[in-house]
């Protein structure tokens, strides 16, 4: 049981992440085009 919620914050987390990463380059982009 710990494993599996240890993966599923994991993946909670880097879908948090790759979503502010995502923004922040759509914000540089809209900045520097």
């Amino acid at each position: 049981a710990q494993l599996g919620e240890r993966s599923v914050r994991k993946t909670v987390t880097c879908r948090m992440c790759n979503a502010l990463i995502l923004r922040e380059i759509s914000i540089l982009s809209a900045i520097y085009l």
